[in-house]
């Protein structure tokens, strides 16, 4: 639990910077870093799941003691 914790904390910390650093590269060039968007996708998955499984409302193992998400598929239609 405590590991998993860890975990959520730094994640939520690591989305922060990429979200000020995607707004910095839009600004710049005009449309976001399409690794950034994937990786963002998939460290969302490891925060919720980290945030289900400390809040018991979930068995399944975040990351680390899971493998890494794959980002679900982007629904939106920008």
């Amino acid at each position: 639990m405590v590991i998993t914790a860890l975990v959520v904390y730094v994640s939520v910390f690591i989305c922060w910077l990429i979200i000020l650093v995607q707004i910095l590269i839009t600004a710049v060039s005009g449309q976001a870093n399409e690794n950034l968007k994937t990786f963002g996708a998939a460290l969302s998955q490891v925060i919720a799941t980290g945030f289900r499984f400390l809040c018991f409302q979930s068995e399944e193992k975040p990351f680390p003691f899971s493998d890494w998400p794959q980002p679900k598929a982007d629904n939106s239609h920008d």
